[in-house]
C-alpha cells in the first residue's frame, strides 16, 4: 500500500528544523521525495532526508539515521527556488519500528516553508 506522509514547518533564519515522522511499525519501500521550494529562496534552505530508529529531533546539527540523498547523489541536499522537485528512488528500510525525518538547513537571513512529501510503500494497509 502507498502512503504519502507531509512533513511541513518553518525554519528560521540561520536555523536548523528536523521534521519527524510517527514511528513506521513495519518495512516499507520509500519511493519518492517531493520538496517544494517558494519564490525567494534562492537556494539557500537545504533539505535532506533520513531513516531512523528513534524519533529524536535535535535543534541544531543533522539528526541521527541513514542520510538517504547520499546513496543516490554527490550533493546530499535538495534545494530549489520557485520549483517543486521530486526525487523518485526505490530505497528499502527491512526493519519496524523505523522514522523518517526531514532535516532542513536554512542560510538566508529569512524564513523558509519546509514542504516536503514523502511516499512510501507498505506491505499491509495499517503502516503507521
Amino acid at each position: 500500500m502507498l502512503v504519502t506522509l507531509p512533513f511541513n514547518g518553518t525554519v528560521s533564519a540561520g536555523g536548523e528544523l528536523v521534521l519527524c515522522s510517527k514511528q513506521i511499525r513495519q518495512p516499507f519501500r520509500l519511493h519518492n521525495i517531493q520538496a517544494s521550494f517558494a519564490l525567494g529562496q534562492n537556494r539557500t534552505c537545504r533539505l535532506k532526508v533520513f531513516i531512523s530508529g528513534d524519533n529524536s529531533t535535535p535543534a541544531a546539527g543533522q539528526p541521527s539515521g541513514r542520510d538517504i540523498l547520499s546513496e543516490y547523489i554527490e550533493d546530499t541536499y535538495l534545494t530549489g527556488d520557485d520549483e517543486t522537485k521530486s526525487f523518485p528512488m526505490q530505497t528499502e528500510s527491512p526493519d519496524g519500528g523505523q522514522y523518517i525525518k526531514a532535516y532542513a538547513n536554512n542560510t538566508d537571513a529569512f524564513n523558509h516553508a519546509v514542504d516536503v512529501l514523502i511516499t512510501i510503500e507498505t506491505p499491509l494497509p495499517v503502516a503507521i
